[in-house]
């Protein structure tokens, strides 16, 4: 091998070296921030699905909201339903009664101006409003027989968000009855 090919690649190992090593002393300088960043919007997130609760306790996959009074005010369940891009990460927050008090989008990778819609106010205020006037509303879009409205254009990000609703309400139902029952059905 002549000098010079063994110079440079000594000299591309060692600028390598030093750019890895660079990176990962940054990613361990900046994971707390980001660590605490998420945890703080997680937060944030579940005082939003589950207004009523005042502090958060996380039990197997439900994380329980308690009122100022230490009593379950309900539940707060993260699901990840594949949209159509990739998953939706997303909290539902469901009361005592079995009724969804919220959703909140933490991340997705859906289409900017048809998926992404999913995110917006107007999305879910029309959600909120067609399971507050039926009773026990169909979690699937009108398109499929259901209740929800689904996003123009967007119709799979529509069904992934009525499929992380329905996997919700079924953990909730697996799971809710034995925290309301140990807490001896106070609420």
């Amino acid at each position: 091998m002549p000098k010079q090919m063994l110079k440079t690649a000594l000299f591309l190992f060692i600028v390598s070296s030093i750019s890895g090593l660079l990176l990962a002393l940054t990613e361990q300088i900046t994971a707390p921030a980001i660590i605490a960043i998420s945890e703080k919007i997680e937060m944030q997130a579940r005082s939003q699905v589950l207004p009523q609760a005042k502090t958060f306790k996380t039990e197997n996959q439900l994380t329980i909201g308690y009122k100022e009074d230490s009593s379950i005010a309900g539940f707060v369940i993260a699901v990840k339903p594949k949209g159509y891009a990739a998953e939706l990460n997303m909290l539902v927050g469901i009361n005592l009664n079995g009724k969804i008090t919220g959703t909140k989008i933490l991340a997705h990778s859906e289409t900017p101006g048809l998926g992404a819609k999913i995110t917006g106010e107007e999305f879910h205020n029309k959600f909120m409003k067609s399971i507050e006037k039926n009773e026990k509303p169909n979690f699937k879009v009108t398109k499929d027989g259901g209740d929800i409205d689904a996003i123009t254009a967007a119709t799979i990000t529509s069904r992934a968000f009525c499929d992380g609703i329905n996997e919700a309400k079924k953990i909730y139902d697996e799971n809710a009855l034995k925290f309301i029952t140990s807490a001896g059905g106070k609420s």
